[in-house]
């Protein structure tokens, strides 16, 4: 008689089943995949690069200068109108609270009017 050497893999594939796949079977792979793809776009990169090491660095030094001059402009500008909106709205609030004060005033049964 052969001996039989079973595997779970072959008693689940016998009745239809498959052994559960966890995450780090999909995610290991998918990481390596992608530190490859970065060495590969990175050696690439360099090679076909149309400007020296320097130049590039001061080109993309200088874009970086100024998309941070604009973003800080935008946030202050930001910042500068939400200040006002609610200075705005504390007025609003202060004068309501006022005009309900004298109205409560007007309207007191300890006033001399009632």
């Amino acid at each position: 008689m052969k001996s039989m050497n079973l595997t779970r893999d072959d008693v689940l594939a016998t009745i239809g089943l498959q052994t559960r796949r966890s995450a780090s079977d999909y995610i290991f792979p998918a990481l390596g995949l992608f530190g490859l793809g970065l060495l590969t776009g990175g050696g690439l990169g360099l090679l076909f690069a149309p400007k020296r090491g320097d130049e590039t660095r001061e080109l993309v030094g200088s874009s970086v200068r100024g998309a941070s001059k604009k973003l800080m402009s935008k946030l202050r500008r930001r910042a500068q109108d939400a200040v006002h909106a609610t200075e705005d709205a504390l007025e609003e609030a202060v004068d309501a609270v006022d005009a309900a004060a004298v109205d409560r005033t007007v309207r007191s049964p300890f006033s001399a009017n009632a």
